[in-house]
């Protein structure tokens, strides 16, 4: 199960960079995308860990799990948490308040391969 989790994390990642490359107009799909890709990856991570992961789209959540296994990885998980808005927040017109700009959503990028390769690093040691 940890494979799929990471497959699906992978394929998240993926998308993300193909439709920010379609234009700015697709910031905000690429950004919910990134979110989706940290979640899985972390939720990949647990099961490694024979942790059943909850559902749940919050990343500091998640990172708090993984701060009893590897206290150093779940800090930094837990500076994930601003994609968390991503998963929800930045998919619908009603609900956006500021909008999103490109440099946020290309930061959103660096840190879900970031954090995509070293969890994907610490379940293949």
């Amino acid at each position: 199960m940890v494979k799929e989790w990471f497959t699906f994390a992978g394929r998240d990642l993926r998308a993300a960079r193909a439709v920010y490359d379609l234009g700015p107009e697709y910031k905000n799909i690429a950004a919910f995308n990134c979110q989706q890709c940290v979640e899985k990856a972390i939720k990949g991570y647990l099961v490694f860990h024979n942790i059943r992961p909850p559902k749940t789209h919050a990343i500091k959540d998640l990172a708090k799990l993984v701060v009893n296994i590897d206290k150093t990885l779940g800090d930094k998980l837990a500076k994930a948490h601003v994609l968390t808005q991503y998963a929800v927040t930045y998919r619908y017109p009603d609900a956006e308040k500021k909008p999103l700009t490109l440099k946020q959503a290309e930061s959103a990028l660096k840190l879900a391969q970031k954090i995509f390769d070293q969890l994907l690093e610490a379940t293949t040691e």
